[in-house]
């Protein structure tokens, strides 16, 4: 569907954000490029929030394309008009595009955007202070502050992660299921960043914020997950109550713990991981299947990892 332009194209948009009706819905095509005609290229990246679309452009600088509904995500796109389905830059605080953009990632409402200098930069809501920001007076993109030496960004819900170069873990926004790594009876909330307290000498080099919960990949390859757990996406081997510290995900069948991870992934209450197993890759997945979303035949949730493909490179 594309009511709101997010396909990066024209057939299905209307100006007034409801182009396609419920059941509507567009074949794959090429996204525009700026303007409206030929086709974007030039792109390292691309990333999908609520509605809208991020695209990482590596001409002109190193910019960042957004498209789609704007209007009900806070201006996360920082442009004027509230739909639009022709690419057009992120703007920064002065009003130009904001340039140097290393990676983007898109929240349910909001964006995170790392920029070559390590430094961190956001747009969209600000309701529980995932921008990292105290106040929000313009549509613009702005830096969070303090936040340097970054090497990661990854947008959740309401929350955002930062991985930093020296290992360390970063979170800000809601902290209503433990997101943010520290209890939320004390912090629900905060646009201050906040260390995840992992055990000491335990460096990350991968993180993934999902709905409320978040995983990460430590130095070694073994996978952490912390946040909401109502339906066993914290791999602990039972759905429950939320962990505000980090927790080891454990191995297939609840046995030891999942290793020689290459990839996490977290989505709304479920989790994905690529493993290396010998010359060769793993697809595991836990957590919510109310719609088979982990592929294995079935719609039972599972509160550990389970294998469901192979492959060799």
């Amino acid at each position: 569907m594309n009511p709101y332009g997010q396909l990066g194209r024209q057939e299905g948009f209307a100006e007034g954000g409801g182009g396609d009706s419920p059941g509507t819905y567009q074949p794959p095509d090429y996204v525009v490029a700026e303007g409206g005609s030929e086709y974007l290229s030039s792109v390292e990246a691309v990333d999908a929030g609520h509605d809208f679309t991020l695209v990482l452009h590596t001409a002109q600088g190193r910019r960042v394309l957004g498209f789609g509904d704007n209007q009900n995500n806070g201006d996360v796109l920082t442009q004027v008009d509230p739909w639009y389905y022709d690419p057009r830059p992120l703007l920064g605080p002065d009003g130009a595009p904001l340039t140097g953009v290393r990676q983007v990632d898109a929240g349910n409402a909001h964006a995170l955007l790392l920029l070559e200098d390590g430094t961190v930069w956001s747009t969209g809501w600000n309701l529980y202070g995932q921008r990292g920001l105290q106040g929000v007076s313009d549509r613009y993109a702005h830096p969070v502050p303090g936040l340097t030496g970054a090497s990661q960004v990854s947008a959740g819900r309401d929350h955002s992660l930062v991985l930093k170069a020296d290992g360390s873990v970063w979170a800000f926004g809601s902290n209503a299921e433990g997101q943010l790594g520290q209890d939320p009876s004390i912090l629900p909330q905060t646009h201050e960043p906040q260390q995840v307290p992992f055990p000491s000498g335990t460096r990350i080099r991968a993180v993934a914020a999902g709905g409320t919960h978040n995983l990460a990949i430590a130095e070694g390859g073994q996978v952490w997950a912390w946040g909401s757990n109502d339906h066993g996406q914290l791999g602990q081997g039972q759905a429950g109550n939320p962990s505000p510290t980090p927790v080891r995900v454990k191995g297939p069948g609840c046995n030891g713990f999942l290793g020689n991870a290459l990839v996490v992934k977290a989505g709304y209450d479920y989790s994905l991981a690529i493993t290396q197993e010998g010359s060769g890759l793993a697809l595991y997945a836990w957590g919510l299947n109310d719609r088979g979303q982990l592929g294995k035949g079935d719609t039972v949730d599972v509160p550990c990892p389970v294998k469901i493909l192979t492959w060799s490179p």
